[in-house]
């Protein structure tokens, strides 16, 4: 009986790991990336400056989070969705955070438009900081995306040769992740379910674009979070 209690514990740990290794982004990391999410999404939603300013200043503190930029081809979006899709905004893009914070703020929040101004003065460091990452090859790219239900996304993007891409969709079993050639023939990888995301690591075999599809099969709208990270 001890031995089998021993076994199982060993399974579990071992379990524990394949995951970790399996999802390498860091766990504090995307704990800074759902905070984000969570501030801007009720900042655009309330038209709220403070919110904004706080998705702010997380991302100008962590250079490594980066707005993710790629094309998407909206061939299964709705006609009636297209307008709203193309207005969406982007959680990670300080800058623009910080923009939209200055326009919603009141007259007379003087303490606000401080912030705002102490935080714009310390953009030029963090795009600094942001570029020697990026070329580097360090950092996650995060977008977020708004899926209707019923609908997909899919997302053309460029990876060079030879590296390791993890993927991650944070929300749930409603959501399902693919990765396809450039011709949408050959899918690459398969999505596995851990812990609150959607997750496909694969290693590229040659460098070129390759396209990101998220399905949203619930009956309402998701709002996704997807992350990107290239070792």
């Amino acid at each position: 009986m001890k031995k089998q209690i021993y076994y199982a514990l060993l399974l579990c740990v071992f379990a524990a790991f394949r995951a970790e290794g399996q999802h390498s982004i860091a766990t504090e990391l995307i704990k800074k990336i759902e905070e984000v999410q969570k501030k801007a999404a009720k900042g655009y939603e309330l038209r709220n400056s403070e919110a904004l300013i706080k998705a702010a200043d997380i991302l100008i503190r962590n250079p490594e989070i980066q707005q993710f930029e790629g094309e998407i081809n909206t061939d299964t979006i709705q006609k009636e969705h297209q307008v709203a899709m193309n207005i969406e905004p982007t959680f990670f893009n300080p800058t623009q955070l910080l923009a939209d914070a200055e326009e919603y703020r009141p007259v007379d929040a003087r303490i606000l438009k401080w912030r705002i101004r102490f935080l714009q003065k310390k953009l030029k460091n963090y795009t600094k900081m942001a570029v020697n990452i990026k070329e580097l090859g360090g950092g996650i790219k995060v977008k977020n995306y708004l899926v209707y239900s019923k609908n997909s996304k899919t997302i053309a993007t460029n990876f060079p040769k030879n590296k390791t891409i993890t993927l991650s969709v944070r929300v749930g079993n409603d959501l399902r992740l693919s990765v396809w050639d450039k011709d949408k023939k050959k899918r690459i990888g398969k999505s596995e379910f851990i812990g609150n995301a959607r997750i496909i690591s694969f290693t590229t075999s040659e460098a070129g674009i390759y396209q990101i599809k998220i399905e949203n099969v619930a009956t309402e709208a998701n709002d996704c979070l997807l992350m990107i990270e290239t070792k």
